[in-house]
């Protein structure tokens, strides 16, 4: 689980540099949650686990099971251990964090996806980055595993400038 809340880390630090491109739809969150929404308000519906308290970057990560009733796949592809990573900054939803384990070619197949629903990615370090506006999508892989990670873009930004101003 560290290995991901670091992957998670290093592709949020990424995101808020990746211009305002592909804008082809809209989304205000992830299935059921939606950014800007307060830690009670996602327990309310979720179960999850407190994990770390990012000081640089004033944020908290969480995890959460899918739900009994949730689909336990992304664009076809199992999601590893029914695990979602969840993130929030001054205790508003930012980020979700989705793992895969890569068997076979998933990888290729979630790109293919995340190409055809937000056109061609841009390319920074090890991941793949898409931005509709609302929301960020960075994928990486490591090893037999990859992570989706999908960010506010309105926090991403937010985030970004408080680091700045703290003085990173």
């Amino acid at each position: 689980m560290k290995w991901l809340i670091g992957i998670c880390l290093s592709l949020f630090l990424l995101c808020p540099l990746y211009g305002q491109a592909y804008q082809n739809r809209t989304s205000d969150g992830f299935r059921d949650m939606s950014w800007g929404e307060t830690l009670n308000e996602v327990r309310k519906t979720r179960n999850i686990e407190f994990h770390h308290h990012n000081d640089s970057y004033n944020f908290d990560v969480y995890s959460s099971n899918l739900r009994v009733d949730e689909s336990k796949f992304l664009a076809g592809r199992p999601i590893l251990d029914n695990t979602l990573i969840l993130g929030f900054w001054h205790d508003q939803l930012i980020m979700v964090g989705v793992p895969f384990a890569d068997q076979g070619n998933d990888y290729l197949i979630m790109v293919a996806a995340l190409t055809q629903i937000y056109g061609e990615p841009e390319y920074g370090g090890d991941a793949l980055y898409w931005n509709n506006g609302k929301s960020q999508y960075a994928i990486q892989k490591a090893d037999q595993v990859f992570l989706v990670l999908i960010i506010s873009t309105n926090f991403a930004e937010k985030v970004f400038e408080e680091t700045i101003q703290r003085g990173w």
